[in-house]
Order: structure tokens, then C-alpha cells, then sequence
């Protein structure tokens, strides 16, 4: 698989994901939005220590945890998800 390891921003919104994973070498990111699809939880993110905005909006979390490692992130966005345990901020 090829990737683009300078991407900055990653724009994904309403595409039906149900799982963020093979981000591994995106490790430049700035923006990753993922709003609008059927996330269930949080994970294969900690790496982004370049990540400043998340939007998770309007997916199936239920739990806001695993952010640990995403020193730069100043904007998360989780409207609209089924949230009932946030831990790990």
C-alpha cells in the first residue's frame, strides 16, 4: 500500500467507516475529520502527535477514551455521538 506520509489534512466524512485504523504513517496530520460516519470507538489515533483537530462528530461512541498521545490537539468535536463515559482527557 502507498501513502503519503506529509498529508495534513484527511477529510472523510459520510462515508459509511465503521473503524479508524491504517493511519500509521500519517503521522503529519493536522485535520482528520470523520464526521458523519459509523464509528464505534476511539482508537489507532495515539500516534498523531501532530493532530490539532478531531472531529468525530455524529458517529456511535459511546465511550471518549485512548486520546492519550495527541499533544497538539486543541479542537474535538464529538456532537451527536451516544456518549456515556468520557475518561483519559
Amino acid at each position: 500500500m502507498h501513502t503519503i506520509p506529509t498529508l495534513r489534512v484527511l477529510m472523510l466524512g459520510k462515508n459509511y467507516i465503521e473503524q479508524i485504523k491504517n493511519l500509521q504513517s500519517l503521522t503529519k496530520l493536522d485535520v482528520l475529520d470523520l464526521h458523519s460516519n459509523k464509528i464505534s470507538r476511539i482508537e489507532n489515533i495515539n500516534h498523531l502527535g501532530d493532530l490539532r483537530v478531531l472531529n468525530l462528530a455524529n458517529n456511535l461512541i459511546t465511550n471518549v477514551s485512548n486520546l492519550t498521545g495527541l499533544f497538539s490537539l486543541t479542537e474535538l468535536n464529538l456532537r451527536r455521538n451516544l456518549i456515556d463515559t468520557v475518561s483519559g482527557l
